[in-house]
């Protein structure tokens, strides 16, 4: 329609027509707006043509959530999918016209679209699958540019991610999506994952830390409320006692470890190097801080077995020292003892032959700091100690996160226990930091009257393994050990206390109110040590479990290959010889056979299968159950073989009541 027509239809001038025409021409536009409906125009012949744009967003279609979408994109974008979906509204009214054609007869306003056949074509295929209740113009906006809203991780993928990475808090982002993606099907992206997880360590680094070292963690992040040490006002109030492993490996190749016991008010300390921590390096650890500091009246201890022993716990109880037991996982209880485990290893033990590193870390680190060509050399020099009889070199070099590990000679236990006793004293008589003066200045200022065991045998007696035990007919049997004494004879069926030393020869009997009885003797263990004889009988029963358990292996084994030897030297197979002799007698009546059967009367667990099969009391009644039923499956298969007779005798049974 020209502009009269167009003027009469709105009911405005020309004039108007004329101006907005002009306005859009400027604005290289070739759409007019009037009344909220949209013209587009084009010029032939110097005059105007005006076609109405149709409004195909109906109200039904506003109502979808596709339709919002579209809404929701500028203006520019959605007048340049209206076009388009004009341009195809084109195309489908152009009869036989080809598309070269078409295109070359399209009106000047389409001239602003930047397309090509197939992309235009497939603007025809998006418009011809439009659902009915939705508008085309979703699909014809160019969504080039816009900032689509992402796929954010739901609250199940948030919980699933936060289990992951509390049961392994060094579970990578990557590994964690893989897991995602097998559980969840609408999945977002992996940096989208990745994102969620940093903000989640960075919300939650509190339980992120707890998860990945909880000691570290309470270092870091638990308040302190003051000292531990501010209540403990005088000498042998309190001791910490604790063992660890030392950062040094000894001549004989191992590795021993560091019971020891510290007096928090003066700092003093005792170390006793053992071969491990068990209530024997306990004893020791008590008898030598008693020796020289006094008994103590509380000592701090943690779950370890020896601390929570009965025989720890006796001779607290019998030397009147109160136990306080600390939290597992504790070690902010016991401060004093780990902070000096911790300077000795850094001052004494970074300096001594053998020193291996406090972590695995500071290995490795050690091992880096070598050229290849020294770590060669390293190697080499182990192996010619080896070959010369070196036990150190034996133990040492045969391991492989040892190879290239230069060290020297280590010391022996022995010259280890004397190092860390001369470091003691050095470290006893310097300056403290926390005290402001040295351990040993405070113990001789602050030091008030201790209790104190004067004879060292009484000392070893209350500090040795004990026990209760019943007197027999021979005597008392502790340990293997038989012992006696003349008093026994009228004590027999008594129980009484048994204390000992380290003497093995010797036990020391008290009443139930712990009143000295006699001393119980076996001249047979005289001078011999009690911790080294249960030490070697504790290997020796280890040593002995692992021989019975192979003997059991090559029992079980024997018959199979005495048969296998016997079918080589015959070339006969036995197997089925056997198995023919083992077949049972043919029975003349079904009489005899449930008589039979009911005197072997082997028990089957009540068992009820979805099959319906009913309990059964007697393997018998299952077998022929099975078979009249035909189910036989695998279960009946691992009865048959156990019960294999009474399988014989229901097959004759089934076989007797199918003929009858």
């Amino acid at each position: 329609m020209n502009s009269v027509d167009l003027a009469e239809k709105t009911k405005i001038t020309q004039q108007t027509i004329s101006k907005k025409t002009n306005k859009a021409i400027a604005q290289d536009m070739s759409v007019i707006e009037i009344d909220k409906k949209r013209y587009a125009f084009s010029c032939t012949n110097g005059r105007y043509d005006y076609e109405q744009i149709p409004d195909v967003i109906t109200v039904e279609a506003k109502k979808t959530t596709e339709n919002t979408k579209y809404l929701s994109f500028t203006v520019e974008k959605r007048k340049e999918a209206e076009l388009r979906l004009a341009m195809v509204q084109e195309y489908e009214k152009r009869g036989d016209m080809s598309y070269t054609t078409f295109i070359e007869m399209l009106p000047r306003r389409f001239k602003s679209l930047r397309f090509s056949e197939r992309q235009f074509m497939r603007w025809v295929k998006l418009v011809r699958e439009c659902p009915a209740n939705e508008t085309p113009l979703v699909y014809l906006v160019d969504k080039r540019g816009v900032r689509t809203k992402q796929k954010g991780v739901t609250e199940d993928m948030g919980k699933m991610i936060e289990k992951m990475i509390l049961e392994k808090p060094h579970r990578k982002a990557k590994r964690i999506y893989e897991y995602l993606s097998k559980e969840f099907d609408d999945l977002p992206s992996y940096e989208t994952v990745r994102k969620w997880l940093a903000a989640w360590k960075s919300k939650e680094f509190l339980v992120y830390a707890f998860a990945k070292n909880p000691d570290k963690a309470k270092g870091m992040y638990k308040p302190a409320g003051g000292s531990m040490s501010e209540a403990i006002n005088f000498c042998n109030e309190v001791w910490e006692l604790d063992a660890t492993p030392a950062d040094v490996i000894c001549s004989d190749g191992k590795r021993y470890v560091l019971s020891a016991a510290i007096d928090v008010y003066s700092r003093r300390v005792i170390v006793v190097v053992e071969e491990s921590a068990n209530y024997t390096t306990l004893a020791k650890v008590m008898r030598k801080g008693i020796k020289r500091f006094g008994v103590p009246e509380n000592v701090k201890i943690d779950n370890g077995k020896d601390y929570t022993s009965n025989n720890f716990a006796y001779t607290c109880s019998r030397l009147k020292i109160n136990q306080i037991l600390c939290p597992p996982y504790s070690g902010e209880y016991k401060p004093h003892i780990e902070r000096f485990f911790g300077t000795l290893s850094r001052e004494l033990f970074e300096e001594l032959d053998g020193y291996i590193g406090h972590s695995v870390s500071d290995r490795e680190a050690l091992q880096s700091q070598q050229m290849f060509s020294d770590k060669l050399e390293s190697i080499r020099m182990w192996r010619e100690r080896y070959k010369d009889g070196n036990e150190f070199a034996k133990r040492f070099a045969s391991k492989k996160e040892n190879a290239g590990l230069n060290v020297g000679i280590p010391l022996s236990k022995a010259e280890l226990q004397l190092w860390i006793d001369k470091w003691i004293v050095m470290y006893e008589n310097r300056r403290h930091s926390s005290l402001k003066m040295s351990p040993m200045s405070r113990w001789n200022r602050e030091f008030s009257a201790s209790r104190k065991v004067e004879d060292e045998r009484m000392l070893d007696i209350l500090l040795g393994i004990s026990t209760t035990r019943s007197i027999r007919k021979k005597g008392i049997e502790w340990h293997g050990v038989t012992y006696w004494s003349e008093i026994f004879g009228d004590m027999v069926g008594q129980k009484v206390w048994v204390l000992s030393d380290d003497d093995l020869s010797k036990i020391y009997v008290y009443d139930l109110d712990m009143q000295y009885v006699c001393t119980g003797v076996n001249p047979e263990y005289e001078n011999v040590s009690r911790a080294s004889f249960l030490q070697a009988n504790k290997k020796w029963s280890k040593k002995l479990h692992k021989t019975i358990k192979a003997l059991e292996e090559l029992r079980a084994e024997a018959p199979e290959r005495m048969m296998e030897r016997i079918n080589g030297e015959v070339g006969v197979d036995l197997r089925s010889d056997i198995q023919k002799e083992a077949t049972p007698v043919q029975l003349e009546s079904a009489e005899m056979l449930a008589v039979e059967a009911e005197s072997m009367k082997p028990k089957v667990e009540a068992e009820v299968l979805p099959s319906g099969r009913p309990q059964f009391t007697q393997v018998f009644d299952r077998f022929v159950w099975d078979l009249e039923h035909d189910r036989v499956d695998k279960s009946t298969e691992k009865m048959k073989t156990k019960y294999e007779q009474i399988w014989h005798m229901a097959e004759k049974e089934y076989e007797r009541r199918k003929c009858s």
